[in-house]
């Protein structure tokens, strides 16, 4: 009799677990990842409105798993600039996954509307998949309203951050103009307290008197460029690939973590943490990089090297941003370091996203490439990636440092 007690309890507590909603996957977010940049490239949009949404995209999926008992992340309310009214979760709580959904086709929709077809496909297959893995209805339903509800609280907090004041000013003028770098740098940042907060060494005072400060500088880097062998200039190619495309790093370092998260597994919301930490770092990174460039106005080095060392000199690239400190370099250290924390430094990746696949060693090899890439390609002297690479690491720290994800 005990015995048959035993087995009947044992078989209703399996029940139980059969009907209890499995943890989503990492699968419910990487698909998501994306999105952004390839729809405002596809739009011919200024990439850097890619690095921006998708800042925004990250925030909103994370949120709709801290909002989820089970994920076991917290919320970012109060945690970064600005935020500071969410909505509460009902008290039937809320299933992660779809709420992140459902969040996510909203906010995809107010940045880039193209990406409407794929989002609604995205989210109608991962609804289904959830049904399938013993979520009801009522959590459903309250899953979707909850994220809809989430998603316009982050949109109306997005529409503060002096971006929609930008473009509206810029298509007033005539004939309507982009974006300057100049009104780029002037945007909130999501958790550095200011743009300036991350403030590299100045460049030294431009001279083309032989042996000045910038004068060295500038011979340098020029003397690594014309000395740099064949395998490294290759591999300077391979990261400026994105830039003439009209896309950025942002947007390869984003496939990257997707690559990584898709390979390492886990669950969805320890995957939309770090897809929301490196989002932000990126973002805030290219913020701070653009407002000390507005600020030093440095002469590129294609421009300095002709005046003041061979005229005859040709690069293999010409910048379209400010040269000092650097913009990719900033990005790449920032990015590089979160994911490095995250996942670990020797993590090894394919980076597909060239215009041929390359095994890289793990982010700080990445990192470093890159920085090198921009002296191999002419585009800025080795203080400028140095004073970068500093930069994005700043900036790291502070994400980093300061946002309370767990705990």
């Amino acid at each position: 009799m005990f015995r048959r007690t035993v087995l009947f309890g044992l078989a209703i507590v399996a029940s139980l677990s059969a009907c209890r909603p499995t943890v989503p996957h990492a699968r419910y977010v990487t698909p998501w990842m994306g999105l952004p940049h390839q729809a405002i490239r596809d739009a011919h949009r200024p990439p850097r409105e890619g690095t921006r949404a998708t800042a925004y995209l990250a925030v909103a999926m994370y949120e709709a798993f801290a909002a989820d008992p089970a994920s076991g992340v917290n919320s970012l309310g109060g945690q970064l600039n600005g935020l500071w009214s969410l909505p509460v979760p009902p008290e039937g709580g809320v299933d992660g996954a779809i709420a992140a959904a459902a969040a996510a086709r909203m906010v995809l929709a107010h940045f880039v509307s193209g990406s409407k077809v794929l989002a609604d496909s995205i989210s109608a297959a991962q609804l289904a998949a959830r049904s399938r893995e013993h979520v009801g209805e009522p959590l459903r339903v309250n899953s979707t309203r909850f994220g809809h509800d989430l998603a316009q609280a982050l949109l109306t907090w997005a529409d503060a951050d002096g971006l929609a004041t930008l473009r509206r000013r810029a298509g007033l003028r005539r004939p309507p103009t982009e974006i300057t770098d100049a009104d780029w740098a002037t945007l909130r940042t999501f958790v550095v307290r200011t743009a300036d907060e991350c403030v590299a060494t100045p460049a030294p005072a431009y001279s083309t008197r032989p042996n000045s400060e910038f004068w060295k500088m500038a011979k340098e880097s020029y003397d690594s460029a014309r000395a740099a062998p064949s395998d490294a200039l290759e591999v300077a190619r391979f990261w400026a690939e994105d830039s003439r495309a009209g896309g950025t790093l942002g947007a390869r370092w984003t496939k990257i973590l997707e690559t990584v998260a898709k390979s390492r597994g886990g669950s969805a919301a320890a995957t939309a943490e770090a897809f929301l930490l490196a989002s932000l770092a990126m973002a805030d990174a290219e913020v701070t990089v653009l407002r000390q460039g507005q600020r030093e106005r440095v002469v590129s080095p294609a421009l300095y090297v002709k005046r003041a060392i061979n005229a005859q000199w040709t690069p293999l690239a010409s910048p379209r941003e400010p040269v000092y400190p650097s913009g990719p370099a900033a990005v790449a250290g920032a990015v590089s370091e979160v994911l490095a924390r995250l996942f670990g430094d020797t993590t090894a990746f394919t980076d597909s996203a060239g215009p041929v696949a390359r095994s890289v060693p793990g982010f700080g090899r990445a990192r470093d490439e890159v920085a090198t890439a921009g002296v191999h390609m002419g585009l800025h002297y080795f203080p400028s990636v140095r004073q970068g690479l500093w930069q994005g690491q700043c900036v790291a720290d502070r994400v980093l440092g300061r946002l309370k994800t767990r705990g």
